[in-house]
């Protein structure tokens, strides 16, 4: 077959049927975008889960003592995402080998939300398939509002998968697929409390405000959202007859610490920028979703009126914390409220909009729109896929960043208001005319060479960016970190130690965040950062800066009195930290030079 017919018969099959059921295609998109999105996160983006360090203490694969922080939080936290892991763990799985499922599902649930978002839409699978990719590569995704957005390869399993979720689920509903939309929002308040229950109240106020609209489309999806809720019903029943007795203050004297975390510590609950970009991508889709809801209705599928509301009502509950935190100190708001930081529900805003961009381009019908359009898409991906492809090099890697978030930014808007100057101007993409029907083809073909290049993408840097990908020279060393007894002392920053060693740290200093969800560990933490690492949790500035020096300076009976106070028995530092302890174990990289070193803490009150 020559490639004109190839493109052609691609062209008929994309754009048969755009406005009827969606059918084998909704299917056929759903899961060729969650096989996609697995494959390119699991073998390009996996690492270490936060979910499967929480199975691990759940489990007791990594045994606390008793009162520790860590594994204060680790038994109070709740997901049905550390049950699963738990059952994997106990099952005889890795670490390694769950936290490649985890990372895997992180880019699937991601890559199906964007991709059943464009569908709902334009109803058209090859746009829809180019989505999640469009939006990977040009950090459309990345404007998060108080909460960074990510669709893989991060550790942060619940915030991902949770966002993700939700707006796979609304998206469903939206391309007339109402049962899976309906099970997966049932489920998802397991997953994630604050995001499944915020899904849970949009849908119950859009029941009520559109009755008519939604009772045909739930009239059989109701059985399905039950099931889901069951499930997580039991699933939160099993966990609250499992978790033990709390421990640790509890109270006024309790919330002092969690105020003095939100005041000198947090940066998710804190005011935002009402003029930065993130806003303005906000404020974008907010437009966009009510313009299509009033004025522009008739132009895309009933069913897709469900996923602009739903999105339009998180984008001002997120916008309206946001004004409210210039106001307020969000030390003084009920913690109940601090702890949902309402302002993130606008990230799904901003996960969405690339998504929305492409859906509402695929099925413009003006002859001169379309090919405009086209250009600035194109012109937008350039940047950012050369750079993605390896085609050169940015001399600096985080000014780069800046220029393509820019570049994402500018097409939004520039797509955005040449979409909004559009009434009228859409009809079924069938019907499209001459030079439109071109450049359709032309965005169908560029969409194929996307989800392509992509996906050879993900195969190419399968093992330079999994961070599971270690020699055996590294995971020998860590093994041995892990057989050593007792509690770790860990440098800042370090993160994911205690899931490579199945050790127990005694404070990950990148999550002080777990006095948010688990307050009556405050004076632990407080005790600890003020002993070990020289920083006070009430009396800012604070900065790790310093702890470098001060572990340095400490002599090693000061370093005896820890151990006796906190019973930790070994330090693990980066190799350029000297300290005036006994070198146990060392990693070296590139060159001989220590990259990772063990020290011990020894008994006694001999120098």
């Amino acid at each position: 077959m020559r490639p004109i017919e190839w493109v052609n018969g691609l062209v008929a099959w994309d754009e048969a049927a755009p406005d009827g059921p969606p059918g084998a295609r909704g299917r056929l998109v759903l899961c060729a975008s969650l096989a996609f999105g697995f494959l390119v996160a699991a073998f390009s983006g996996s690492t270490w889960q936060d979910a499967v360090e929480t199975a691990q203490a759940v489990s007791g694969a990594v045994g606390f003592p008793a009162g520790n922080p860590v594994y204060l939080y680790h038994r109070k936290v709740y997901s049905l995402l550390v049950q699963v892991a738990t059952g994997l763990l106990s099952a005889g799985f890795s670490e390694k080998t769950v936290s490649f499922f985890f990372s895997g599902l992180q880019g699937a649930f991601s890559f199906a939300a964007l991709s059943m978002c464009a569908f709902g839409i334009c109803r058209r699978p090859i746009p829809a398939l180019a989505a999640p990719f469009v939006s990977l590569a040009s950090f459309a995704y990345a404007f998060g509002n108080g909460y960074p957005i990510f669709m893989l390869g991060v550790g942060m399993t619940y915030g991902v998968i949770g966002l993700a979720l939700l707006l796979l689920g609304v998206a469903l509903v939206g391309a007339d697929m109402p049962r899976t939309g309906a099970f997966v929002l049932g489920v998802l308040p397991g997953v994630h409390g604050a995001l499944g229950l915020f899904g849970w109240v949009v849908l119950a106020a859009l029941c009520v405000r559109r009755r008519r609209a939604c009772a045909a489309r739930l009239r059989t999806a109701w059985p399905f959202l039950l099931g889901g809720a069951l499930i997580f019903f039991a699933s939160f029943a099993a966990h609250r007859l499992s978790a033990p007795a709390g421990t640790g203050v509890a109270g006024e004297s309790a919330l002092k610490y969690y105020a003095a975390f939100l005041r000198n510590w947090d940066v998710h609950r804190q005011w935002l920028n009402l003029y930065s970009m993130t806003t303005v991508v906000g404020l974008l889709s907010l437009a966009l979703c009510g313009l299509w809801l009033r004025a522009f209705r008739r132009d895309c599928p009933e069913s897709a009126a469900v996923l602009f509301a739903v999105l339009l009502v998180s984008g001002v509950v997120g916008l309206s914390y946001a004004v409210l935190a210039h106001w307020v100190d969000p030390a003084d708001l009920p913690r109940a409220l601090t702890v949902l930081m309402p302002a993130r529900f606008m990230n799904l805003n901003s996960l969405a909009l690339a998504a929305l961009l492409l859906g509402l381009l695929g099925r413009l019908s003006h002859r001169r729109l379309v090919p405009a359009l086209t250009l600035v898409f194109l012109l937008q991906l350039a940047l950012p896929f050369g750079r993605w492809l390896g085609l050169f090099q940015a001399e600096d890697h985080g000014r780069y960043v800046e220029l393509v978030r820019r570049s994402a930014f500018v097409f939004m808007v520039a797509t955005g208001l040449l979409l909004a100057a559009l009434r009228g101007r859409t009809a079924q993409p069938a019907a499209l005319p001459g030079r439109a029907r071109g450049a359709a083809r032309a965005v169908i073909l560029v969409c194929t060479i996307i989800v392509l290049a992509g996906l050879w993408h993900a195969w190419s840097v399968r093992r330079s960016r999994c961070l599971l990908c270690v020699s055996p020279k590294e995971d020998a060393f860590w093994r041995q970190v892990g057989e050593r007894p007792g509690v770790l002392i860990t440098a800042h920053p370090m993160r994911t130690i205690q899931v490579r060693t199945r050790r127990p740290v005694l404070l990950n200093t990148e999550s002080i965040d777990i006095l948010s969800y688990c307050p009556e560990a405050g004076p632990t933490v407080q005790t600890i950062l003020r002993t070990v690492y020289g920083v006070d949790l009430f009396e800012p500035p604070f900065s790790f800066a310093e702890c470098r020096a001060l572990w340095a300076r400490r002599r090693p009976a000061e370093w005896r009195a820890i151990r006796r106070e906190l019973g930790a028995t070994d330090v693990l530092t980066y190799g350029d930290w000297p300290l005036q302890l006994p070198r146990v174990i060392g990693l070296a990289g590139r060159g001989g030079r220590a990259v990772w070193v063990l020290y011990h803490i020894p008994e006694g009150d001999v120098d």
